[in-house]
């Protein structure tokens, strides 16, 4: 792939990305540089994770393994979630190193989808079934609202003290 596309992407999602301890700059860029031109349209279109959303995710659910979940590392997810998050130890740890962990998280899934083009889909949909999720529980929030509202109005006809 082209350098200067390759570096404008860098530049682009340099938050995103880095830094991190587990891929260097160096690293990533020359992967992206060995990657066919095709792959310019795909990378585009992998959704990285916000660091700022991981390391919000870890300081408050994150005593709960969420953080893991959510960064796709199920085992140690289950593990921190039954150790009660290694008796805070471990969520302290996690709070400090949440964006570093999502930066290489994200790297991964670049790394990852240059191997196996199909994976992206993958993560596409992923994505698409979140903001779905996300989208009905927005729609259905006004209607349950309703509904609050209509158990009060009820439960005030049957209110013998008024």
């Amino acid at each position: 792939m082209e350098q200067l596309k390759v570096v404008e992407f860098l530049e682009n999602n340099k938050d995103y990305l880095f830094p991190n301890k587990e891929y260097s700059e160096t690293e990533v860029e020359n992967a992206l540089t060995a990657a066919p031109d095709s792959f310019e349209m795909m990378m585009n279109s992998i959704p990285l994770r916000k660091p700022s959303t991981v390391k919000f995710i870890a300081f408050f659910p994150g005593s709960l393994g969420v953080d893991r979940f959510y960064l796709g590392d199920i085992a140690k997810g289950i593990l921190k979630y039954f150790t009660f998050a290694g008796l805070g130890i471990w969520w302290i740890a996690d709070i400090i190193s949440a964006k570093d962990r999502c930066r290489a998280y994200n790297c991964k899934k670049l790394i990852t989808a240059l191997n196996d083009p199909s994976v992206i889909s993958e993560m596409q949909n992923t994505d698409a079934k979140i903001n779905n999720a996300v989208d009905t529980a927005k729609r259905a929030a006004p209607i349950a609202k309703q509904i609050v509202q209509g158990a009060k109005d009820i439960g005030k006809t049957f209110d013998l003290d008024n």
